[in-house]
């Protein structure tokens, strides 16, 4: 906190010559700049500079709840999901204690997330600009831009082998692995110190989120639902075969052409009301 209230007093004298990089090089520029306008603004009062924080906190929890209520389409879900920020201890503790640049990171993140998201599933190419943006001012925050620019071109990359390729949808179990991998070294070393007040990879409900939206995002994909029905769901009942369900427009092509093939005539009106009656069961089933 003290390193950054230097950076952003000598942003606020106009001194922009940067000389902390010698002794701290991976601190960046954008945070400091942040508190430089709020000293300017509030004369060096510390609330002010604490309101950073706040502004950013409540930024982020009202991001989630815009990004989940825009990619579900599920008020109930974006609420919880909100809640489910504003109630992590990560939150408190590094947002009210000190002045760090996990609250900007943490708007940030959620931003280009939801920007790539929506480029993956609309393919326009703003949506890509937008996210490559955000991850620009978050390295700016943090290094931790860097691993999130790598992370989002490697997934593009993945997209494209498995397109290439033409992986069968079997194999999909193997990113579900990957996922379930991920997550065991944050779960190991949060075990080997429980009575940690924040727990270590203070960031694992957020990991966890991101899981959540992934598992969402494969599941909206054709072949690999089908691929969990036939594997895990065969049949409508226990150890019955798999039932095709055909469209409504094909079953009553079907029972027109079942009609014409048991010697119906359509030109006569009492068989026209027989069919009409077979065709409302049918769109009723």
């Amino acid at each position: 906190s003290v390193h950054y209230v230097e950076i952003a007093r000598d942003f606020a004298a106009g001194d922009f010559s940067m000389q902390y990089v010698k002794e701290r090089p991976h601190r960046q520029p954008l945070y400091p700049a942040l508190l430089a306008l709020a000293l300017k603004l509030g004369n060096g009062n510390r609330f002010t500079l604490g309101a950073v924080n706040i502004v950013f906190a409540e930024m982020s929890i009202l991001a989630v709840y815009v990004s989940t209520l825009a990619l579900f389409k599920h008020r109930l879900a974006a609420i919880l999901s909100a809640l489910a920020l504003a109630a992590n201890p990560f939150i408190d503790r590094e947002i009210t204690a000190r002045l760090l640049t996990e609250p900007l990171h943490l708007f940030l993140t959620i931003c280009a997330i939801f920007t790539f998201l929506r480029y993956m599933q609309r393919k326009d190419c703003r949506w890509l600009f937008a996210c490559g943006g955000l991850l620009g001012l978050d390295y700016l925050t943090r290094p931790n831009g860097l691993i999130m620019a790598a992370a989002a071109v490697g997934t593009m990359t993945l997209a494209d082998l498995l397109i290439a390729f033409r992986i069968a949808p079997g194999e999909y179990r193997f990113l579900c692995l990957f996922l379930f991998l991920q997550t065991l070294p944050l779960v190991w070393t949060n075990l080997s110190n429980p009575t940690a007040r924040v727990p270590y990879g203070s960031m694992l409900p957020f990991e966890l989120f991101l899981a959540a939206l992934f598992f969402a995002w494969i599941s909206g994909r054709p072949r690999i639902r089908a691929w969990f029905v036939e594997r895990f769901a065969p049949g409508d009942k226990p150890g019955g075969p798999p039932i095709a369900r055909l469209p409504v427009q094909s079953r009553t092509t079907l029972l027109v052409k079942y009609f014409k093939g048991a010697g119906f005539s359509l030109r006569s009106p009492r068989n026209r009301f027989e069919i009409l009656g077979c065709k409302t069961a049918s769109l009723a089933s």
